[in-house]
């Protein structure tokens, strides 16, 4: 797992997509020194960019996706991994971003 929210409430999106394309990057390279290794997941998002034909970016995706093009170019790591796309876990609601306000939801109404 990387971690794009934490920089991200810290310092923006230009330094959290810093910060989890390095990690992505270093656990795949960690990976791939491992003689051993059958089977690496890799939990990442669509790209956004080629989707759109470039009109649309997503930091948060953007990064994932460099880490993609990364193992994709490493050919004995592309063939242990599986490109996971969950695109949101439950312990996200941890974070206030998201954290859903029954209050305003009540007012919405």
């Amino acid at each position: 797992m990387t971690n794009f929210f934490e920089p991200f409430a810290a310092s923006g999106p230009e330094k959290a997509v810093e910060v989890e394309t390095s990690q992505g990057i270093n656990l795949a390279k960690a990976a791939s020194q491992v003689p051993t290794l059958q089977h690496y997941i890799w939990s990442t998002l669509p790209n956004a960019k080629r989707i759109s034909s470039g009109k649309y970016s997503v930091p948060h995706f953007d990064a994932k996706n460099t880490v993609d093009d990364y193992i994709k170019s490493d050919p004995g790591l592309l063939a242990k991994t599986t490109f996971l796309w969950v695109t949101f876990y439950a312990s996200n609601y941890q974070f206030p971003m998201f954290t859903p306000n029954f209050l305003v939801s009540i007012v919405l109404l």
